[in-house]
């Protein structure tokens, strides 16, 4: 339970300060912008610099009834609800990572429980990056350049980081990380972990790529075919086809039903970033649960796969 605790309140803590770099960074102008995330934050209508105890992630935007102190300005809702979502999903990745790595048997599979750490702070960087891709996204239409480069070699990293932990340890995964159960074992790749990746990454680029192009940009943007190159190293094949279809299946379903409340019409533009990371989010905490699910309702799927 500590260990929850702990995970979420850094979660809130990483959150306050990506709420600063999504206030101060506009991705337009990002060559030049990134230097504003420095400095003592103030309220951006007085430009009072604010005291510790107006800092304090979620509890601070309540006890001041959502407003500066100093002058009453609104402040957005965007502060609480980046700060509690940041640090849920610390605190879901904590839950997934320590429940998928056997660290707690005691045999000589056990992976040491520092191993276990830097594959929490792996994927607590990509949910940074991803709150920050989704929160630019939905404001500008827009991802900056650096955050993608960021998202990749993420990716990158975290998948040179489990070869040499399943190269160190023998109860890693042969297949390197999996996140979808027997998805992995009904497609016969359970002893192909690079395989995997490069499968991923070409299935990736190919659906989101290709709609890319045949939309000429206005389906998809080149950000997107980034996100899903990223994600198909990150995750590889066949759990790649999940964080896809659950983003596919999410943004349709959001972008009816703000066409039936008249939100947006035919002619506006949904961003579809939010529900790539959503979509591996999704996969990553209960990708297993969603691939048990299916199987039980269409059991052809497992017939197939024998």
């Amino acid at each position: 339970m500590t260990a929850y605790i702990l995970s979420f309140l850094i979660g809130c803590a990483v959150g306050s300060f990506l709420n600063v770099v999504i206030d101060r960074v506009n991705p337009e102008h990002e060559d030049s912008a990134w230097s504003l995330v420095q400095g003592r934050s103030h309220c951006d209508k007085c430009k009072k610099t604010l005291q510790w105890f107006e800092l304090i992630p979620i509890v601070s935007f309540f006890m001041q009834a959502g407003k500066c102190r100093s002058c009453g300005a609104r402040l957005s809702r965007h502060y609480p609800v980046v700060e509690f979502i940041t640090g849920a999903a610390f605190t879901l990745i904590w839950w997934r990572v320590t429940e998928l790595l056997p660290f707690h048997m005691p045999n000589l599979a056990m992976i040491p429980q520092i191993w276990v750490l830097g594959f929490i702070l792996c994927w607590w960087v990509i949910v940074g990056l991803g709150i920050l891709i989704s929160a630019y996204d939905i404001k500008y239409y827009l991802i900056p350049n650096t955050l993608l480069v960021a998202l990749i070699v993420s990716a990158c990293i975290t998948q040179a980081y489990a070869f040499i932990a399943r190269a160190i340890f023998s109860g890693f995964p042969d297949a390197g990380l999996m996140f979808t159960g027997n998805l992995v074992y009904m497609f016969g790749m359970e002893r192909m972990a690079f395989m995997r990746i490069i499968w991923g990454l070409v299935c990736g680029l190919a659906l989101i790529g290709g709609a890319f192009v045949f939309s000429r940009g206005k389906g998809m943007g080149f950000g997107d075919v980034l996100i899903a190159a990223a994600f198909g190293v990150l995750f590889g094949w066949p759990d790649i086809m999940v964080v896809l279809f659950v983003a596919f299946v999410s943004g349709t379903l959001v972008s009816i039903g703000l066409l039936a409340m008249r939100k947006k019409d035919m002619k506006s533009m949904v961003p579809f970033g939010p529900f790539l990371i959503f979509g591996a989010l999704t996969t990553m905490l209960v990708g297993d649960i969603l691939i048990a699910g299916y199987v039980r309702v269409f059991p052809i799927l497992l017939t197939y796969s024998i």
